[in-house]
């Protein structure tokens, strides 16, 4: 019986560690959690499953495309200050300053980021803006948009 008792409590603690994901309490929690995730498969833990998607879709129109330091998302090396946090049931918007960067033109700007509950957590929710992004590449047939992004991202820096 103590044996069976053990091997109980040791599942118990077992599932209890694994289900216990990082989740944020508040909207303004994601970008923090998003920041310190380790792997891409990490961060999509982040996004509303539209963005995922839309993400999905843009990497297959730019295969080449990778993400580097400076581009205009969250990165490593930024500091911010929550400006704002409204908060509507299960959709809000955090208005942010940043405050550092290794891109200096973004040191001082407020951005707005919109977040969505979904499952009963707060995700980032770029689906409108991805939408438009895709809309956008593919009205642009037979161009290399891999060398446009590429270039668009050195003027970024």
């Amino acid at each position: 019986m103590k044996k069976f008792l053990i091997i109980s409590l040791n599942l118990v603690l077992a599932i209890g560690l694994i289900s216990c994901a990082k989740t944020a309490s508040k909207p303004s929690d994601v970008l923090n959690l998003l920041k310190g995730a380790k792997t891409e498969q990490d961060a999509r833990n982040y996004f509303t499953k539209e963005t995922l998607k839309a993400m999905d879709e843009l990497k297959k129109l730019m295969p080449d495309f990778k993400d580097k330091k400076g581009s205009p998302s969250v990165g490593k090396t930024d500091k911010w200050e929550v400006v704002k946090e409204d908060i509507q049931g299960d959709v809000a918007t955090v208005s942010v300053k940043f405050t550092n960067s290794d891109n200096t033109k973004k040191v001082g700007t407020t951005v707005p980021f919109k977040f969505k509950k979904e499952e009963g957590a707060w995700k980032l929710n770029l689906e409108e803006e991805m939408k438009l992004g895709l809309q956008m590449l593919k009205g642009l047939k037979g161009l290399d948009v891999n060398k446009m992004m590429k270039d668009a991202m050195k003027s970024i820096k």
